[in-house]
């Protein structure tokens, strides 16, 4: 028959709450304030150019052949490009307002912290859209633009930024028992 002694109790704490802290929390509250300057950048950039393309009536214009290029001609991946003659050329305009829409909502969320996760969730299924269209046919600057803002969103997603300096942490504010 084995006993287990005072010793042996505090070892299985210790190990317990080393497993327990090594485990990600993403439900704490950061302190990495320097992220937000991340968050406040790339929904800057994002209010600014859907305003922009709201002010330049982006959603009624020829879009489609001045960001991409003639779907006939440009070198992008086949099942995106069947996507985008077959679905979204004949609907150009519902797409552009989505477009201006998408960007203005997940950019005014990202500035005010506000439902941060979703919005940079919503932002990186836009930028892939980005990605595989205008980057792909354009390349250089603009693909590796869409990479970098990409990466940059999946860091506010893990990071949890909307919780330091944003309405998240008003809004998702947790109280404990004790």
């Amino acid at each position: 028959m084995a006993f287990i002694g005072e010793d042996d109790i505090l070892v299985l704490e210790e190990d317990r709450e080393i497993r327990r802290s090594a485990v990600m929390n993403l439900r704490q509250q950061t302190y990495l304030w320097y992220i937000v300057i991340l968050r406040l950048y790339i929904g800057y950039y994002l209010l600014q150019q859907g305003i922009l393309k709201y002010l330049r009536g982006f959603p009624q214009s020829d879009w489609i052949n001045r960001q991409i290029g003639d779907l006939n001609k440009v070198e992008i991946f086949s099942w995106y490009k069947s996507f985008l003659i077959n679905v979204v050329v004949p609907h150009r305009e519902l797409f552009g307002y989505l477009v201006v829409s998408g960007e203005i909502l997940i950019g005014l969320c990202l500035v005010l912290g506000l439902f941060t996760r979703l919005s940079s969730i919503v932002g990186i299924f836009m930028l892939l859209n980005y990605y595989f269209g205008p980057g792909m046919a354009r390349g250089g600057a603009s693909l590796a633009q869409q990479q970098t803002f990409i990466v940059v969103l999946l860091v506010l997603i893990l990071s949890n930024a909307g919780r330091t300096l944003g309405l998240d942490n008003l809004v998702f504010k947790r109280r404990w028992l004790s």
